[in-house]
């Protein structure tokens, strides 16, 4: 016992003598190890001996709190400390008879302190900070968007002008630049010129020519649904109308003629615009009668294996029902690496019957439905009124009607185009 602890002094003297060693070769590192450490940084050690609860004690007493223990067997232990903490366990353990091995840092800290032993690896991070700060003041990229037919011209151009790769940010003026280039390319609507970290970007939007306005020939202007007129406002041509005047499908509103300066009358091309209330009405009828279905216990299953492709059998025997509902259930196939599934189909019987429905509930259904039509159908209007009516018809149905007062222009049709006709002179 005597001998093995000697060894043990003897192998821990020539351990610090070797690291006396290099912290004498790496200065860097003699500068570190005096440095006081953080409570941050954290070391992991095994602790080896008897009584290990004694141990823990001891810590306790001493006021060295432990960020972690964990026994491994019944005489060791890993546990983790404050770097700081190091020295004062290892004296500890020293002066108790405990064995102290395989001590060193982790976490975070330990791999900040490796990097600090690692010169060149610091050198090597500060200079590539230091390019990118002194890159990020130059403008490496030029990106021209939606240049169309002068793409190619406009890059040669910038390029003239010294707005190459590499030119500092500080001498582009983007306002300028923007300016220069609508002086060059009158067609082009605008220039949206800006840098975006490394990139100038130039942006064009195309100029989009002014449609040519439809030559029409004189005509006049005709109703395209009956109302009463609300309001009339003429453009081009003579009113026909005038505000509460009931008109009809087809009736001139607008006529195609106008006194000039002279006081004749020539033909126009007439324009305006007529408001008059419309009406519109749409009806629904639905049965009191309904076929009711009830099953009678009698079912049928059969089996099938499907694939994406196919199945198999393709065909099943049906059960002799008269009227029978069809449920379907897949289940895969635990363990199967391919699409493939059982497919239980069950065939019930059904008897059916007549009966007939409640009538409020068949009334109430059909106003839902009618109002829904109506709705459909004067879609893109502004309903101004809307009433219902209901009746039972003699045939077993239940009629819902559901009208609708609206604001519309007369002159326009469903698919919004004036109903013209040809202008044809007064005999």
């Amino acid at each position: 016992m005597v001998i093995r602890e000697r060894r043990t002094v003897a192998a821990e003297q020539t351990t610090a003598a070797e690291n006396a060693d290099r912290m004498a070769a790496n200065p860097l590192k003699a500068m570190l190890h005096h440095l006081p450490l953080p409570d941050c940084l954290h070391h992991q050690f095994t602790l080896t001996g008897l009584n290990l609860e004694r141990f823990l004690n001891t810590l306790q007493k001493e006021q060295i709190t432990l960020v972690s223990a964990r026994r491994l067997d019944h005489r060791t232990l890993r546990c983790v400390c404050r770097s700081s903490d190091v020295e004062r366990i290892a004296a500890l353990v020293q002066e108790k008879g405990w064995r102290m091995e395989k001590t060193a840092p982790v976490g975070i800290g330990a791999r900040i302190r490796h990097w600090l032993t690692r010169p060149g690896l610091l050198i090597g991070l500060v200079l590539a900070a230091v390019l990118l700060a002194v890159a990020m003041r130059y403008v490496w990229v030029i990106r021209i968007v939606d240049a169309g037919p002068y793409q190619a011209d406009m890059a040669a151009y910038l390029s003239e002008e010294g707005i190459k790769p590499g030119i500092p940010k500080e001498k582009v003026d983007a306002a300028t630049l923007a300016l220069w280039l609508q002086r060059r390319y009158p067609e082009v609507a605008w220039f949206r010129v800006y840098v975006n970290n490394v990139t100038l970007v130039v942006e064009c939007t195309q100029g989009v020519p002014a449609p040519a306005l439809p030559q029409q020939d004189p005509g006049h202007l005709l109703a395209a649904r009956d109302g009463v007129v609300q309001s009339v406002q003429v453009y081009a041509g003579t009113a026909m109308v005038r505000p509460g005047d009931l008109v009809r499908k087809g009736q001139v509103l607008i006529r195609g003629e106008e006194r000039d300066a002279d006081g004749e009358m020539v033909p126009v091309a007439a324009r305006g615009r007529v408001v008059a209330r419309c009406w519109q009405a749409e009806t629904v009828r639905l049965p009191l009668q309904e076929t009711i279905s009830q099953e009678t216990g009698r079912n049928q299953a059969a089996y099938q294996l499907c694939t994406p492709w196919l199945c198999w059998p393709e065909t099943l025997e049906t059960p002799a029902y008269l009227t029978y509902q069809l449920y379907l259930t897949d289940t895969p196939l635990v363990g199967c690496f391919f699409p493939v599934w059982q497919r239980r189909v069950e065939y019930r019987e059904v008897a059916l019957s007549n009966g007939q429905r409640p009538l409020a509930q068949v009334e109430q259904e059909a106003k839902t439905a009618a109002e829904k039509k109506l709705r459909q159908t004067l879609r893109g209007y502004v309903l101004v009124e809307q009433w219902m009516e209901t009746c039972m018809g003699e045939d077993g149905y239940v009629y819902a009607t559901a009208s609708g007062e609206y604001l519309a222009d007369l002159l326009l049709d469903s698919d919004g185009q004036p109903s013209r006709q040809p202008y044809t002179p007064v005999q």
